[in-house]
This record gives C-alpha cells, sequence and structure tokens, in this order.
C-alpha cells in the first residue's frame, strides 16, 4: 500500500517484501490493511475505529503518521 501526504512518514513498515516468496506472481501482504485503515481512522480523522472497521485485528500501530 502507497501512502502520501504532510502526515506520513516515509519508509517500510513491517517486513520488506520477499520477492523470491510470491503467490501466484504477486508479493504476499505482510500488513492487514484494516490495521492501516484503523491508523488512518483514529489519527487523521480522530474518530473511533471501531464502527468503521469492525474486525480490525488488534495490533499495535505501525507509526507511520507525524
Amino acid at each position: 500500500m502507497l501512502l502520501a501526504g504532510v502526515p506520513v512518514r516515509g519508509g517500510f513498515y513491517d517486513e520488506q517484501p520477499d520477492l523470491t516468496d510470491l503467490d501466484d506472481g504477486d508479493l504476499k501482504p505482510t500488513v492487514d490493511f484494516r490495521t492501516i485503515y484503523q491508523e488512518l481512522v483514529t489519527g487523521v480523522l480522530a474518530f473511533d475505529p471501531g464502527p468503521i472497521v469492525p474486525d480490525a485485528p488488534s495490533a499495535s500501530p505501525l507509526g507511520f503518521l507525524a
């Protein structure tokens, strides 16, 4: 996933993709997208992410927002 904007800190978060271990020619995800949505809803919108992302895994924030 690519995020851009003023509050976003650049870089890789979590594991870097393994280009030798592919899933039918595609990169395997290492972060659940719902974790990213949770952090965006909390950090940018200052809103409780529960109603928007109800089944999100309870993971610690990745820290990609400044």
